[in-house]
């Protein structure tokens, strides 16, 4: 919409004048009637009779500084009628286009008459009157349709009784076609609206994270910034005053607007020292609460009397309190180079700038829109940014804790236990399964651990775990726990996963070896070592057993961790240390071998049934040949019958035929620990047979007895 200002032509005040005329070149556009009007005190007139003691006054204003002709000041006026002819173009009035007049709600109790071409029209915003107590004050934007035919006289009757002060037409008059005034009004309305559900939203918006966040008071002060403004932009847009009746009369409206002037700045204050805390002085934050809660309750507390009272002092505290944070907003953004200080620093700007403007607006009486709501949009869209950026650091943070959390539980474990991620973990949570449990354990490590300092020792560990860890994952395991120089890992898919899993772990460590005493990590080629240095070739065993698991967390209140409780555990780190006394890379219990694929079960030896402690059945123990490379699997497999007879043979009591078919595999094969193993036990050395079950032993001096395998 263009808007044509007309000039305002200055007259001197003090004198009477000729009646206001205007010719207004109407061509469409909505012409706003600023300017010289005149002005007849004490008296409600409709004729542009000249005689009447007129003076001249400039529109938009107030009368109090107007000098009558009578000697009394304009503030001694509390009614009076404004008077302006406006001549249109004679193409306007031989159409007798439809017109309008629009005036805002500034005035207390106004009517507005128009006169043409002998017809007369009326509307009022309230009921003015001459005396006190005929007057009906409200606040409500009037539109007043008619026809022009001929010159247009206006009259607009005025009264201030209910407010002693600033009285006459602040506003001015909007004159053109109905259509386009009627957009206009409409346009306005709408701008009313969108910043009072915006201010509302962001109220409720602000209130619920307060709510979600009890222990953050930035939202809940911010939740009451944007509520008062919308409450402000209510008011002044006299929403509940269109209603018909009027939901709002004016003396509420008037205590609402004097009475929240102070209370933005008394908001925003303790908004950003929720923000930085080391921001405001304590003294000087409480000061301003109680100048500010003074200024509030003024208005209610006196009425009428202490408007002009809140208004000067709310406007003059609001502008000492925009310096003062100002100045500490900057210095502190300058200090700390941080981008919430900068953004609140920006933000502020935007809200206070505004906040001035439309105090200077106020001070020299200049029609304008208020700009204060559209600073707090600008003020909340300039920190949502800065919020939006701080929460996607806060997420990649949050993402990057998660990650490093779960190198502490593990993503399986929490998958088992059906949660997404750790911070859902609860106390007592536990779930039954049937898993495959893995040991792996070096071997030597305590001798190997005495002759290396604290160091050196978790660098080896470390390292050796970096070899061989990864291959959990690769095979669809998780590792659970870190025991000293061992680890654990389960596997729920399948024991398949488990085996594989070995196979890539002994190959993995096959070439590697520790360096002793004085190097302490692994080398990969040990050829450049010296001869004051001892080479030792690492070796691990890894047992591997399937049962029934109960995965779970333990603890207390403030500190629990993920746990696995079952049998099945226990015989699978058993295993493990059985397999150096039976010579053996990967041992594996039958219940494993029963989930096994085809392909994986025809590459294993059997080793017969044992005896291991805390169980009365034997256990049927296998070896896992891929676990020794190519070409010792492939000799194996090549003496797979000769070591089943060999081994029948001892089970049935044939020591002499035993001794003699073990000593020629190994004599074919010297690196077969387990074809070693059973050479002792049929020379009575390392174990006896029972029942068809080996019991595993071990020697002190001369005497014999039983070891169990036991999970240390």
């Amino acid at each position: 919409m263009v808007i044509v200002v007309l000039g305002v032509i200055l007259a001197p005040n003090a004198a009477r004048s000729a009646l206001a005329e205007r010719d207004v070149p109407f061509d469409g556009r909505t012409i706003i009637l600023s300017g010289v009007w005149s002005f007849v005190p004490d008296a409600f007139v409709e004729t542009m009779d000249p005689t009447f003691a007129a003076v001249s006054a400039t529109v938009p204003s107030s009368w109090d500084d107007l000098q009558l002709p009578d000697g009394r000041r304009g503030r001694d006026v509390r009614a009076g009628t404004y008077l302006l002819r406006v001549r249109l173009p004679e193409s306007v009035s031989h159409r007798q286009e439809a017109l309008s007049l629009a005036f805002p709600y500034e005035m207390h109790a106004a009517r507005l008459v128009v006169k043409s071409g002998g017809s007369r029209w009326e509307a009022e915003s309230g009921h003015p009157s001459l005396t006190a107590d005929g007057e009906v004050a409200l606040h409500r934007p009037v539109r007043l349709d008619f026809v022009a035919d001929g010159p247009v006289d206006i009259f607009l009757h005025v009264s201030s009784h209910a407010e002693s002060v600033r009285a006459g037409m602040r506003r001015t008059l909007a004159l053109g076609r109905q259509s386009s005034v009627e957009h206009a009004r409409r346009m306005l309305e709408w701008r009313d609206i969108f910043l009072t559900g915006a201010l509302a939203l962001a109220a409720f918006y602000h209130a619920a994270l307060a709510f979600l966040r009890p222990r953050e008071r930035a939202p809940l002060w911010f939740s009451a910034l944007a509520l008062i403004m919308a409450v402000r932009t209510v008011v002044f847009a006299n929403f509940l005053e269109l209603a018909d009746p009027p939901l709002m009369g004016w003396l509420l409206s008037q205590l609402l607007v004097y009475g929240t002037i102070s209370l933005p700045v008394i908001f925003t204050a303790r908004y950003l020292d929720a923000l930085f805390p080391d921001l405001i002085d304590r003294r000087a934050l409480i000061a301003s609460d109680v100048v500010g809660t003074l200024l509030a309750l003024a208005p209610f507390i006196v009425g009428v009397p202490c408007f002009v009272f809140a208004s000067n002092g709310g406007q003059l505290y609001a502008l000492v309190a925009i310096v003062v944070v100002t100045a500490r907003l900057t210095r502190h953004a300058w200090r700390t180079r941080d981008a919430l200080a900068t953004g609140a620093l920006l933000g502020f700007l935007t809200l206070g700038l505004s906040a001035v403007r439309d105090m200077i607006m106020v001070r020299v009486g200049e029609e304008s829109v208020y700009y204060a709501p559209y600073g707090l949009l600008g003020f909340m869209f300039i920190q949502a940014l800065v919020v939006a950026t701080q929460n996607e650091r806060a997420r990649r943070h949050t993402e990057a804790l998660l990650e490093s959390i779960s190198n502490f539980v593990p993503r399986g474990f929490l998958e088992l236990l059906g949660r997404e991620d750790v911070s859902t973990v609860r106390l007592g949570d536990a779930v039954e399964r049937d898993l495959t449990v893995l040991f792996a354990d070096i071997r030597g490590f305590t001798s190997m651990s005495e002759r290396l300092g604290p160091s050196d020792i978790f660098g080896m560990l470390n390292e050796w775990f970096g070899r061989i860890g990864p291959h959990v994952p690769a095979n669809h395991g998780f590792i659970d726990k870190y025991i000293g120089d061992a680890i654990m890992a389960l596997f729920p898919r399948s024991a398949s996963d488990a085996v594989r899993a070995a196979i890539a772990m002994q190959r993995e460590i096959a070439t590697v070896s520790v360096v002793l005493p004085t190097v302490s990590r692994i080398v990969l080629d040990a050829s450049s070592v010296t001869d004051t240095m001892s080479v030792r070739r690492l070796a691990i065993g890894i047992g591997i057993h399937k049962g029934r698991t109960m995965l779970g967390t333990v603890g207390e209140g403030s500190r629990f961790e993920a746990t696995v409780i079952s049998d099945a555990v226990n015989l699978a780190a058993r295993l493990e240390q059985a397999t150096g006394m039976l010579g053996v890379r990967v041992l594996v219990s039958g219940e494993v071998v029963a989930d096994l694929e085809p392909a994986l079960a025809r590459r294993l030896r059997p080793l017969g049934a044992f005896q291991v402690k805390g169980r009365r059945k034997s256990l049927d123990l296998y070896e896992v040949l891929d676990a020794d490379g190519d070409e010792a699997a492939a000799l194996k497999l090549e003496h797979l019958d000769a070591f089943a007879c060999a081994r029948e043979a001892l089970l049935a009591g044939e020591t002499m035929v035993a001794r003699e078919r073990f000593g020629a595999l190994v004599r074919a094969a010297p690196d077969d620990g387990a074809a070693r193993f059973f050479l002792r036990v049929a020379e009575g050395e390392v174990a006896h047979v029972h029942g068809r079950v080996v019991v595993l032993s071990s020697k002190s001096g001369e005497a014999t007895r039983s070891t169990h395998v036991a999970l240390s």
